[in-house]
């Protein structure tokens, strides 16, 4: 697995990505694509006058690592979550979060 905070799209291969989405409702969506870049686009075109951005990714070679973690990061948040994927976190948590490898936490 991989990480990268986000710079370009045309970097990005059809592996299965976690990422962190951030909103200017100060909401963080966690979640899992094949294709963060289009998950972004129908976020930008369907949630509303709030702007999104690709905050933070991290690359997997196989779907499962990919949900598993994403299960574990909805976890470490579970107290704040807000609804479905969508968290309230600080700086902070973001700043941890994308220093993290999430070495050893693959199944």
């Amino acid at each position: 697995m991989r990480f990268a905070r986000f710079q370009r799209a045309n970097n990005m291969t059809k592996k299965p990505y976690l990422y962190l989405i951030t909103s200017t409702s100060g909401h963080v969506k966690i979640g899992y694509s094949n294709d963060p870049v289009r998950r972004l686009a129908e976020l930008r075109k369907t949630q509303g006058p709030y702007h999104y951005e690709l905050e933070y990714l991290w690359e997997f070679y196989e779907e499962k690592q990919a949900r598993y973690i994403e299960g574990v990061v909805h976890k470490m948040f579970k107290d704040r979550r807000v609804n479905g994927e969508w968290f309230i976190l600080t700086v902070g948590d973001l700043l941890e979060l994308g220093s993290y490898q999430f070495n050893g936490m693959v199944k």
